[in-house]
Protein backbone atom coordinates (compact mmCIF):
# COMPACT_ATOMS: atom_id res chain seq x y z
CA UNK A 1 0.00 0.00 0.00
CA UNK A 2 2.84 2.39 0.84
CA UNK A 3 4.61 1.65 -2.47
CA UNK A 4 1.38 2.31 -4.40
CA UNK A 5 0.97 5.64 -2.64
CA UNK A 6 4.56 6.62 -3.44
CA UNK A 7 3.87 6.30 -7.18
CA UNK A 8 0.73 8.41 -6.91
CA UNK A 9 -1.97 5.75 -6.65
CA UNK A 10 -4.84 6.80 -4.37
CA UNK A 11 -5.15 3.96 -1.84
CA UNK A 12 -7.07 3.79 1.44
CA UNK A 13 -6.20 0.99 3.90
CA UNK A 14 -8.42 -0.27 6.70
CA UNK A 15 -7.30 -3.08 9.00
CA UNK A 16 -9.35 -4.79 11.68
CA UNK A 17 -8.08 -7.35 14.17
CA UNK A 18 -4.63 -8.62 15.06
CA UNK A 19 -2.22 -9.21 12.16
CA UNK A 20 0.33 -10.83 14.47
CA UNK A 21 -1.75 -14.04 14.45
CA UNK A 22 -0.91 -14.75 10.78
CA UNK A 23 1.43 -17.60 9.97
CA UNK A 24 4.36 -16.69 7.69
CA UNK A 25 2.72 -18.52 4.75
CA UNK A 26 -0.53 -16.59 5.19
CA UNK A 27 1.31 -13.30 5.67
CA UNK A 28 3.22 -13.83 2.40
CA UNK A 29 0.05 -14.82 0.54
CA UNK A 30 -1.85 -11.81 1.88
CA UNK A 31 0.97 -9.56 0.72
CA UNK A 32 0.77 -11.09 -2.79
CA UNK A 33 -3.02 -10.64 -2.88
CA UNK A 34 -2.79 -6.93 -2.12
CA UNK A 35 0.22 -6.48 -4.42
CA UNK A 36 -1.55 -8.11 -7.40
CA UNK A 37 -4.80 -6.23 -6.80
CA UNK A 38 -3.05 -2.86 -6.58
CA UNK A 39 -0.96 -3.62 -9.66
CA UNK A 40 -4.09 -4.48 -11.63
CA UNK A 41 -5.85 -1.32 -10.47
CA UNK A 42 -2.80 0.73 -11.44
CA UNK A 43 -2.74 -0.88 -14.91
CA UNK A 44 -6.44 -0.75 -15.69
CA UNK A 45 -7.89 2.05 -13.55
CA UNK A 46 -5.05 4.43 -12.74
CA UNK A 47 -7.29 7.37 -11.89
CA UNK A 48 -9.57 5.37 -9.57
CA UNK A 49 -9.40 5.35 -5.79
CA UNK A 50 -8.63 1.91 -4.38
CA UNK A 51 -9.82 0.71 -0.99
CA UNK A 52 -8.02 -2.15 0.76
CA UNK A 53 -9.82 -3.73 3.72
CA UNK A 54 -8.19 -6.48 5.74
CA UNK A 55 -9.83 -8.21 8.67
CA UNK A 56 -8.06 -10.76 10.81
CA UNK A 57 -9.77 -13.24 13.08
CA UNK A 58 -8.41 -16.37 14.77
CA UNK A 59 -9.41 -18.66 11.88
CA UNK A 60 -9.78 -16.60 8.71
CA UNK A 61 -8.24 -13.52 7.18
CA UNK A 62 -10.40 -11.60 4.71
CA UNK A 63 -8.98 -9.18 2.16
CA UNK A 64 -11.16 -6.97 -0.02
CA UNK A 65 -9.63 -4.69 -2.64
CA UNK A 66 -12.08 -2.53 -4.53
CA UNK A 67 -11.50 0.23 -7.03
CA UNK A 68 -14.10 2.65 -8.30
CA UNK A 69 -14.64 3.19 -12.00
CA UNK A 70 -11.69 5.08 -13.44
CA UNK A 71 -12.25 8.75 -14.19
CA UNK A 72 -10.93 8.22 -17.71
CA UNK A 73 -10.87 5.21 -19.99
CA UNK A 74 -7.31 5.53 -21.20
CA UNK A 75 -5.50 2.42 -22.28
CA UNK A 76 -3.75 0.30 -19.63
CA UNK A 77 -0.33 1.51 -18.50
CA UNK A 78 1.25 -1.87 -19.30
CA UNK A 79 0.27 -5.08 -20.98
CA UNK A 80 1.11 -7.23 -17.96
CA UNK A 81 2.51 -10.56 -19.00
CA UNK A 82 2.45 -12.35 -15.64
CA UNK A 83 0.06 -15.02 -14.42
CA UNK A 84 -2.14 -12.40 -12.76
CA UNK A 85 -5.35 -13.44 -11.08
CA UNK A 86 -5.15 -17.05 -12.32
CA UNK A 87 -1.78 -17.54 -10.65
CA UNK A 88 -2.98 -15.76 -7.54
CA UNK A 89 -6.03 -18.01 -7.37
CA UNK A 90 -3.81 -21.10 -7.55
CA UNK A 91 -1.55 -19.78 -4.79
CA UNK A 92 -4.55 -19.09 -2.55
CA UNK A 93 -6.14 -22.47 -3.27
CA UNK A 94 -2.91 -24.26 -2.29
CA UNK A 95 -3.24 -22.97 1.28
CA UNK A 96 -6.99 -23.66 1.53
CA UNK A 97 -8.24 -20.18 0.72
CA UNK A 98 -10.69 -18.72 -1.75
CA UNK A 99 -10.65 -15.91 -4.31
CA UNK A 100 -13.45 -14.05 -6.06
CA UNK A 101 -12.72 -11.25 -8.45
CA UNK A 102 -14.62 -9.38 -11.11
CA UNK A 103 -16.44 -6.24 -12.16
CA UNK A 104 -18.59 -4.65 -9.46
CA UNK A 105 -21.43 -3.68 -11.79
CA UNK A 106 -20.73 0.05 -11.46
CA UNK A 107 -17.60 0.27 -13.60
CA UNK A 108 -15.18 -0.70 -10.85
CA UNK A 109 -13.52 -3.97 -9.88
CA UNK A 110 -13.66 -5.97 -6.64
CA UNK A 111 -11.35 -8.70 -5.40
CA UNK A 112 -12.11 -10.69 -2.26
CA UNK A 113 -9.81 -13.31 -0.77
CA UNK A 114 -10.37 -15.52 2.25
CA UNK A 115 -7.24 -17.06 3.75
CA UNK A 116 -6.77 -19.41 6.67
CA UNK A 117 -5.04 -17.43 9.42
CA UNK A 118 -2.65 -20.26 10.27
CA UNK A 119 -1.00 -22.47 7.65
CA UNK A 120 1.75 -24.99 8.37
CA UNK A 121 4.85 -24.74 6.24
Amino acid sequence: VEDAGRVGQAVQLTEEGDASTLSPVTRRTAYRVVQEALTNARRHAWSATVRVEVSYDPHRTRIVVHNDAPASRSRPLTDGGGTGLAGLGERIELIGGSLRAGPDGAGGFRLEAGLPTRVAR
